[in-house]
């Protein structure tokens, strides 16, 4: 389906078929991030060294990523201390093995 053949189906589509819609792509993207937070987890260990982005932050380099260890690492959450022993909770998903 073509992206223009969408936009018009979701203009003439009624108001269930919108709910619908709207489930599958939510079912989608939740399988998208199930995925990608396994392929992150498979890649890193506790102790590995990590960077995440965060563009704004006073300690980000010139590619606005941080870098830091990881500490702990749980079911979709995980710790990285940094080099100035800031501790950051985040989702694995954003993580990225340096």
């Amino acid at each position: 389906m073509e992206r223009d053949d969408a936009l018009q189906y979701i203009v003439s589509s009624s108001n269930d078929e919108l709910n619908q819609l709207v489930t599958a792509i939510k079912s989608r993207r939740k399988l998208l991030k199930e995925i990608n937070t396994a392929r992150v987890r498979n890649s890193i260990e506790v102790g590995d060294a990590v960077k995440f982005l965060h563009r704004e932050h006073k300690d980000a380099n010139e590619e606005g990523y941080i870098e830091g260890t990881l500490q702990t690492m749980k079911r979709t959450k995980c710790t990285v201390r940094t080099g100035d022993n800031n501790v950051w909770t985040l989702p694995i998903s954003l993580l990225e093995a340096i």
